[in-house]
């Protein structure tokens, strides 16, 4: 079961930078739908985030009942990128009054781990944390023996 965050924090740059936002239901919807979609890439890792816990959507436009979504991917070349897209297109299309949607990409501005939640960013230094304790129990004489050339008997 996905972990559910709250999908527009008090400090998210985006309602803060759009202050109309907040007014309008069906927009306020919008948003908090497309920050709840799960990324697929950490969906498959274990580590289910959302699009709103990686800070990836820039903005949500609305135009009578169509829905234009601009978002940064976290790396050049996401090969998740597609199914995102999908996500977003149907997660869209399921929100009562909107009948079309356009998910855009948007290299600026760039992605950076600043722009995820503390939450996300918590993991991401625990994965870290974990990441680096195996690596130190690995033995070194272990290490060793796998980059030495084979004996010449």
């Amino acid at each position: 079961m996905p972990v559910a965050l709250e999908a527009s924090p008090p400090d998210d740059p985006v309602l803060a930078a759009n202050p109309g936002l907040a007014d309008d239901p069906l927009l306020l919807s919008i948003w908090q739908r497309v920050q709840s979609i799960e990324d697929p890439c950490h969906e498959l890792s274990g580590y289910p985030l959302t699009l709103g816990d990686l800070g990836v959507i820039n903005r949500v436009d609305l135009d009578a009942a169509h829905v234009e979504i601009g978002l940064t991917y976290t790396e050049l070349g996401c090969s998740f990128a597609p199914r995102i897209l999908q996500r977003i297109e149907q997660e869209m299309l399921a929100v009562p009054g909107v009948a079309s949607v356009e998910a855009v990409y948007e290299p600026f501005p760039p992605w950076s781990p600043a722009r995820m939640r503390p939450r996300a960013q918590q993991l991401y230094a625990t994965r870290r944390e974990q990441a680096l304790a195996a690596i130190a129990a690995i033995p070194v004489e272990s290490i060793k023996s796998r980059r030495s050339p084979p004996s010449q008997a």
